[in-house]
């Protein structure tokens, strides 16, 4: 979770999502940013602690929140450097249409997300990580 509010501006996974499409643009087509996304949700999902901290539906969610409070004006006072970085990475495409299409590719079961291995369990990742809900499960039941 996020500490304060501008750090959903400068860190975290609207941040790092945009860093990763100014990347790919400045890669002059030789990175496809479906790619960077699905090496974003296998790196997410294949760690126990980014799983439990902000999985890649969250992610998601943030994005398109962020996108949605844009068409209102809410977030006219965020940070001018996330603005830079938006209005960068959507290269003069609406910014709330463009964050809206990185969300919906990021969505599990929708997007990217959905090409990452399931795990013979049922879960996401490669390392035998037990399912958010599980976790929570395992841990009540532990007393914790």
């Amino acid at each position: 979770m996020q500490s304060y509010t501008g750090a959903t501006f400068n860190r975290g996974p609207v941040a790092r999502v945009l860093d990763l499409a100014i990347s790919v643009q400045e890669s002059q087509g030789k990175i496809p940013l479906d790619e960077e996304l699905k090496r974003f949700a296998r790196t997410v999902t294949g760690s126990s602690a980014a799983s439990w901290v902000c999985p890649v539906s969250t992610a998601a969610a943030v994005i398109e929140f962020v996108a949605d409070s844009l068409v209102g004006g809410v977030l006219d006072g965020t940070p001018v450097e996330f603005q830079e970085k938006l209005r960068r990475a959507s290269e003069g495409m609406d910014s709330g249409d463009y964050l809206r299409t990185l969300a919906g590719t990021l969505r599990p079961r929708q997007g990217v997300a959905a090409l990452v291995p399931r795990t013979s369990h049922g879960g996401l990742g490669s390392g035998g990580h037990l399912s958010t809900a599980r976790r929570i499960q395992w841990k009540l039941g532990r007393g914790w």
